[in-house]
């Protein structure tokens, strides 16, 4: 597996665990699809690149709105993003569905080159 799904908030927002339960709910519902994380943007700015690579405002200030990024390492899809209210379970089991796709289309394009 080379897909991660990463949520980075503000932890101590009274809000997060709920964001953190949106996640555990898709991870449920997509077991097998990624590898699940969360993060502090407080205390864990190293994933600041993932974050930038779907062009996502860091949410670094306090109370600043989550962000989810799924991002393929493999490089099956493009970098993809949740902001805000938009991080609920629902928001995530689409990303997540939305990435499979386009990595099956883009798997299927390259299958299909050199063929008369």
């Amino acid at each position: 597996m080379s897909t991660l799904c990463l949520l980075v908030g503000d932890e101590d927002d009274f809000m997060f665990e709920d964001f953190k339960r949106a996640l555990e709910s898709a991870a449920r519902a997509r077991l097998g699809a990624a590898h699940f994380l969360f993060a502090n943007a407080a205390t864990e700015p190293r994933v600041g690149a993932l974050v930038k690579a779907t062009r996502a405002s860091w949410p670094r200030d306090k109370g600043a709105p989550p962000v989810v990024v799924l991002v393929s390492m493999a490089g099956g899809f493009a970098p993809r993003k949740l902001e805000g209210q938009a991080v609920t379970a629902d928001g995530v089991v689409a990303l997540l569905d939305a990435a499979k796709a386009e990595e099956s289309q883009r798997r299927k394009d390259s299958g299909s080159q050199g063929e008369l």
